[in-house]
């Protein structure tokens, strides 16, 4: 079974934000995401997305 390389999910905003991972040639993954908003909530749903993707980096790295 391949590993999953892409989730979706909804942020505050209703924003639907696709999340990209993509494996560097040095053995870690990078994570790309786009999402399509009003000018006006773009710095409102990238702050969301940096805080959910904070939450799983912290989640990850203590279970390393």
């Amino acid at each position: 079974m391949a590993e999953p390389g892409r989730l979706v999910m909804t942020v505050p905003g209703d924003a639907v934000t696709a999340i990209t991972l993509i494996s560097a040639p040095d053995g870690t993954t990078q994570i790309a995401y786009a999402f399509d908003v009003d000018e006006s909530m773009h710095d409102m749903v990238t702050g969301s997305v940096d805080e959910v993707l904070g939450r799983v980096a912290a989640v990850l790295a203590a279970s390393a």
